[in-house]
């Protein structure tokens, strides 16, 4: 049985924020600062739990094979 994803017209920074929060601890550990460049009035259709858990995975190893005391930035337009 197919399983249909629902999409919504959302802003998009509360889902990025969300996602650098999963990761914070991991990257304080490393001491590499998340920036995040987003307009807050960006909007995106998009399932809200798909679209974090695929950025949590993107930030999580972005953080993995980024060197200590560095930075990773999110930007989304």
């Amino acid at each position: 049985k197919s399983q249909t994803i629902a999409f919504e017209r959302l802003p998009l920074r509360p889902v990025l924020d969300a996602a650098v929060e999963v990761c914070r601890l991991q990257a304080e550990k490393k001491r590499i600062e998340v920036k995040l460049d987003c307009d807050p009035l960006l909007e995106a259709n998009l399932s809200p739990h798909l679209f974090e858990q695929a950025l949590v995975n993107l930030l999580d190893n972005a953080i993995k094979y980024s060197g200590e005391d560095s930075a990773v930035t999110v930007g989304a337009a």
